[in-house]
């Protein structure tokens, strides 16, 4: 069962979340207290961001039930009920949610925003030419200013528009 959450949750895709650390590791600053916040951060905005992911596969349930591999995923496969995935997804969003209120009240603004860009993504965006790209494109630059808030560590245009494109060239 832990592993089926862990697959739900999408643990592997946290990675993307590391663009938090780069304006902190940028500014050549390095305090163990900021960068405890960091990981704290890291971690509790992961968990909001597999709440969005929960979402999105009930979202997109009726095609992966039909693709090849989608299929095996434990919402699309029916492992649990929807209710108990309903449940996982809402106790990773007020977890994650209530630790970054604890770290700094400022970053629920960074949090709910990326959460409403990701629903309308998953309802609507990712159908629409280009604003597909630029909507997960934005979702990184919200990484970012969450790092950049985290430490009050500023973020220059040209590091907003690096991950911006490099973003755009990687999807």
């Amino acid at each position: 069962m832990i592993v089926k959450i862990f697959k739900v949750l999408r643990i592997d895709n946290w990675s993307k979340n590391l663009i938090i650390f780069i304006p902190y590791l940028l500014s050549g600053k390095l305090a163990l207290d900021e960068f405890m916040n960091l990981i704290y951060v890291f971690l509790s905005f992961s968990l909001v961001v597999s709440s969005t992911y929960i979402f999105n596969d009930f979202v997109d349930i009726k095609s992966d039930k039909m693709h090849p591999t989608k299929k095996y995923r434990p919402i699309a496969s029916g492992s649990q009920t929807k209710v108990f995935w309903t449940i996982c997804a809402l106790i990773s969003f007020f977890i994650g949610n209530f630790f970054l209120n604890q770290i700094k009240t400022q970053l629920l603004i960074y949090s709910f925003t990326y959460v409403l860009v990701t629903v309308m993504y998953s309802i609507y965006l990712k159908y629409i030419k280009f604003l597909d790209i630029i909507s997960i494109a934005f979702l990184f630059l919200i990484r970012l200013f969450l790092g950049g808030s985290t430490t009050n560590t500023p973020i220059s245009y040209w590091l907003m528009l690096f991950i911006f494109f490099t973003c755009l060239g990687l999807i």
